[in-house]
């Protein structure tokens, strides 16, 4: 992964450049929340870095629900955050 920014390759070999909006720590496992360049599309997985290859790793679908609410309130948070540093400046 570069600094802020993921490749997406899908199961057809299509690549996609998204926009890392944060990572988060939740029950010991890395999740990356991210969106899809030039859409508005959010999204969310697993992230599990590579054992051989710094910087690298793959990402697995969240299919847990817990998660996802977990998720989706610290990306209401995050955006929350935003709308009040934007309002303070």
């Amino acid at each position: 992964m570069e600094d802020k920014q993921l490749i997406i390759t899908d199961d057809k070999g299509n690549e996609q450049l998204c926009e890392i909006i944060f990572t988060i720590e939740i029950e010991e496992k890395s999740y990356v929340v991210f969106s899809v360049n030039d859409s508005d599309e959010v999204s969310a997985a697993e992230y599990i870095p590579s054992q051989t290859h710094q910087g690298e790793g793959t990402f697995k679908d969240i299919e847990d629900d817990a998660i996802w609410e977990q998720l989706e309130d610290a990306l209401e948070a995050y955006q929350q955050e935003l709308d009040e540093d934007d309002s303070t400046n």
